[in-house]
């Protein structure tokens, strides 16, 4: 099959899939009077790591549409207007008038650091990717830290968000090809700088660790991942301050990284094609629910999980990993 078969196929099966929901963050009761409503389809954007414009091509709901739609939500109802990067959508700011209009309030938060004046909620969330800017411009973001801290600052310091404070949550990607552990130090140093600002001490800042997936058909699918370097270590003494023996000055929310046994079975999804189906499906479901929560246990399992595989095939340059 062919990537443009294999598009049409799964561009067919995700307009068949709902938006996913998760009922515990706002409460269930509350989450069942949540008014859903999708603005785009895909992404403009062509981010090395991410299938997600070539398994779908962007398409805009027309403005009018969505507006129309908007003002049929009751006023002062609870609604999550989505799309992949909605402050992208050509009608933004007429569906932003809308949505004030109506006194909706907005559970929608993503957008990217180039539009980030574009949101008016307390929080957003968006994709920096590269821990420093060597990495980050590797995959075509190019964002020195002065930008960034100029972006965050502006943010910050307007509108509600002066009196009532604001929280951002930044994606980046662990293992990202040619990371060395200098990425990890200007990180470091960036959060100090942000720590140093006045305008910080009204903002929660949520910095989230997703180790490399690597998709099919994106220009990573071949990198080398590493699933046995502890990457959860690592975050977690970052976000304590850094060799764990302070508190930073600004509020950090910390989040789970994945380990080496979530990298190891998603290495193997995405890799071991039908060999793969077969290793996953004989897995305990217990083991699958619940990850074991130790290091070294999750070394030894993941371990023996990838000595089965060597055994039909799957090698380690098959599913192109390296121990370290």
């Amino acid at each position: 099959m062919d990537i443009q078969e294999w598009e049409v196929k799964k561009l067919r099966l995700a307009d068949l899939i709902p938006w996913p929901r998760n009922p515990r963050k706002i409460g269930r009761e509350a989450y069942e009077r949540l008014k859903e409503r999708i603005i785009a389809r895909g992404c403009k954007f062509k981010c090395p790591f991410c299938l997600l414009s070539g398994l779908k091509g962007y398409r805009e709901i027309p403005t009018e549409q969505v507006v129309e739609k908007i003002r049929q939500i009751p006023r002062g109802s609870m609604a999550a207007i989505f799309a992949p990067e909605r402050t992208s959508h050509s009608g933004w700011n007429e569906i932003k008038a809308a949505i004030r209009d109506q006194s909706i309030r907005d559970y929608g938060s993503d957008a990217r650091l180039e539009t980030l004046e574009k949101v008016d909620s307390d929080s957003v969330i968006m994709g920096l990717e590269g821990v420093s800017y060597r990495l980050r411009k590797s995959i075509r973001k190019n964002f020195t830290d002065d930008f960034i801290i100029e972006k965050m600052k502006d943010f910050c310091t307007s509108g509600k968000r002066l009196r009532f404070g604001a929280k951002i949550s930044i994606y980046y990607i662990a293992d990202l090809p040619g990371e060395i552990n200098e990425d990890y130090k200007e990180f470091l140093d960036f959060i100090r700088r942000i720590e140093s600002e006045n305008w910080s001490r009204n903002l929660c800042l949520v910095p989230v660790l997703n180790p490399l997936s690597p998709k099919p058909f994106t220009q990573l699918r071949d990198a080398v991942i590493h699933p046995f370097r502890n990457y959860p270590a690592i975050w977690e003494n970052i976000l304590r301050g850094g060799d764990n023996n302070r508190r930073w000055g600004v509020r950090i929310k910390e989040y789970k990284v994945w380990g080496c046994f979530e990298r190891t079975v998603d290495t193997i999804v995405h890799r071991g094609g039908s060999e793969g189906y077969q290793i996953i499906g004989k897995l305990n479901d217990k083991l699958l629910r619940q990850v074991p929560a130790d290091w070294e246990r999750q070394v030894l399992v993941s371990k023996e999980i990838l000595k089965v595989c060597d055994k039909i095939g799957l090698t380690q340059e098959k599913l192109l990993y390296e121990y370290d």
